[in-house]
């Protein structure tokens, strides 16, 4: 409801125009709250004034609060930055109180005290639902958002709940059904020796826009011994070599793995030295320290770099046996992009690339790459905003039809942002929210 406020005749415009700015939002937070009315009503009725609150705060939080904090304070009053627990309950206070200031009537009005107490009450047990019980010796909650590893990994989990993780979050955005169900199976058993109680908060992802594939480059493995300060080796580097047919784990830490074919494996023994010409045409050798069953560890003082092509050879009695090592993953290529560079979006799946530089480092052609919803092609509008990787590269859409978008980047490090594969976008349209 619209506070009617009588003639500012004899106001300060300062203090009329304070007014005016938070009655104007307080009818957006009723406006909004009208738009919505249909998703509210889907709402259970326990969290409805929540989904209401929350409207709210989405209300007044589409103005810059600076300025107005800075005038509010002048008066002894609320900057509205604790507002969360109850926006409108907060707001219609502060009104109240200029409007006292200046001596004008807040006509049809009702205000409640108690919706500041309400508020805060929601809020607690709201939070203790959702993150668990409010811990001793600290007033906030520790809620950590699970690895992969936390699928395979108790001894993680289990030092997690001893150290003070109250939540833990597991991203649905990642893994699988069966990894997620590993991490609480994991988290219950470490309840039970721990004897502490954890609670867990699983984000279900719906459609979100990311990036689509980019060229892939051969795999290369960087076989790397550990050296001092003056480059002298204090430890070799520790390669795993297993069959390709039957390939196992290492028994130790080491540095790299390969696979080679079982038969030529099984020539090589304690001492003996593996050659090769690694990825740059440089000699390099394996020296193999240790049999494990099938499986080889070996060690080397120097760097090398090794790819699906390199070819490895031992001599033995006299005899050479060579062998080519398997296949090494190929690695997604990503796309550099700096501020004034040109970006084509595409709708298709195509395979996103980069173009060549010229000598002054531009892009001869703009680089591209797809999306995962198309969709937004017939929505997207010249002037928007958008963002990539959690924000890390951001732009400018330039134009836009069925079949591209054209986006400038505004904003990357200066010496270039990567852009991969299956990274976020976002765009912001027909709004701004000053958070």
């Amino acid at each position: 409801m619209q506070p009617k406020l009588s003639s500012c005749g004899g106001l300060s415009n300062d203090l009329a125009n304070l007014i005016e700015q938070l009655a104007n939002i307080r009818s957006e937070m009723l406006t909004l709250e009208k738009e919505f009315s249909q998703e509210i009503s889907y709402v259970h009725s326990v969290h409805r004034d929540s989904a209401r609150n929350l409207l709210h705060y989405m209300a007044l939080r589409r103005h810059d609060l600076r300025q107005l904090q800075t005038k509010l304070a002048s008066y002894g009053l609320s900057s509205l930055g604790r507002s969360e627990s109850q926006v409108s309950a907060n707001l219609d206070a502060v009104l109240k109180a200029l409007c006292c200031i200046a001596q004008q009537p807040f006509d049809d009005f009702e205000y409640d005290f108690s919706q500041f107490a309400s508020g805060k009450s929601l809020l607690h047990k709201n939070s203790a639902a959702l993150l668990g019980p409010a811990p001793q010796g600290r007033t906030v909650r520790i809620m950590v958002t699970m690895p992969s590893e936390a699928a395979s990994d108790y001894v993680m989990v289990r030092d997690l709940v001893k150290s003070g993780m109250n939540c833990m979050r597991i991203n649905g955005a990642h893994d699988n059904e069966d990894m997620w169900a590993h991490m609480v199976e994991n988290l219950r058993r470490a309840e039970r020796e721990v004897g502490l109680q954890v609670k867990v908060l699983m984000d279900l992802p719906g459609p979100k826009l990311r990036t689509g594939p980019t060229e892939s480059v051969p795999g290369v493995i960087k076989v790397q011994p550990k050296r001092d300060r003056l480059g002298n080796v204090i430890e070799p580097a520790k390669v795993w070599l297993t069959p390709t047919e039957s390939p196992q784990a290492p028994t130790s830490d080491i540095n790299a793995v390969l696979t080679v074919p079982k038969d030529w494996l099984s020539y090589t023994e304690p001492g003996q030295r593996i050659n090769f010409r690694d990825a740059r045409g440089k000699a390099r050798s394996f020296k193999v320290s240790m049999v494990v069953n099938e499986s080889r560890l070996a060690e080397s003082e120097q760097t090398s770099y090794v790819i699906s092509e390199t070819m490895l050879h031992v001599f033995k009695n006299g005899h050479s046996k060579r062998c080519r090592i398997g296949e090494i993953p190929r690695l997604p290529q990503p796309i550099i992009l700096k501020v004034g560079d040109v970006l084509h979006l595409l709708p298709t799946h195509d395979i996103g690339f980069a173009a060549p530089r010229d000598e002054h480092g531009c892009y001869l052609q703009p680089p591209s790459i797809s999306i995962t919803l198309p969709e937004i092609f017939s929505d997207v509008r010249t002037g928007e905003k958008i963002w990539f990787d959690d924000g890390k590269i951001g732009g400018v859409i330039r134009s836009a039809d069925k079949n591209r978008i054209t986006v400038e980047i505004t904003k990357a490090s200066p010496k270039g942002e990567k852009l991969n594969a299956d990274k976020g976008i976002f765009r912001i349209r027909n709004y701004n929210f000053q958070l």
